[in-house]
């Protein structure tokens, strides 16, 4: 009777199967990560700093073809981040990585206002 429980539990998620976590978030203390700390975590990284500040410049000089491409760059950029979905479901199983839900609607909404501030705007005629 203890052997299949013994090896019932030698297949859960646990921190036996921590490998993925050590690997994604070496900072990670063991506590499930939430939707909001995912984000947090999201947006302090390098890549999203760098594309906030061209982002910001896109907006800042209305350039059309700036605004296209921060666009694009966060496309990708989100693309990359969620591309391995076998590792980030480990990783999930294990804990260390929330919801990117937050994360991706608030890249959405960034995407819109850039590409709805940068767009041409017609001359009104009178």
């Amino acid at each position: 009777m203890r052997y299949p429980l013994t090896l019932l539990l030698a297949f859960a998620p646990g921190p036996a199967l921590a490998q993925v976590c050590a690997q994604m978030r070496p900072d990670w203390s063991g506590g499930p990560v939430s939707a909001m700390t995912e984000a947090i975590w999201l947006f302090s990284t390098a890549p999203t700093v760098a594309l906030l500040i061209a982002t910001g410049a896109a907006i800042w000089f209305r350039s059309t073809w700036a605004g296209a491409a921060a666009v694009v760059a966060w496309s990708g950029y989100i693309y990359l981040l969620s591309s391995d979905v076998q590792i980030l479901s480990q990783a999930r199983a294990e804990g260390c990585i929330g919801p990117q839900t937050l994360s991706i609607g608030i890249v959405i909404a960034i995407c819109v206002m850039t590409v709805l501030i940068t767009a041409p705007r017609k001359p009104r005629s009178e």
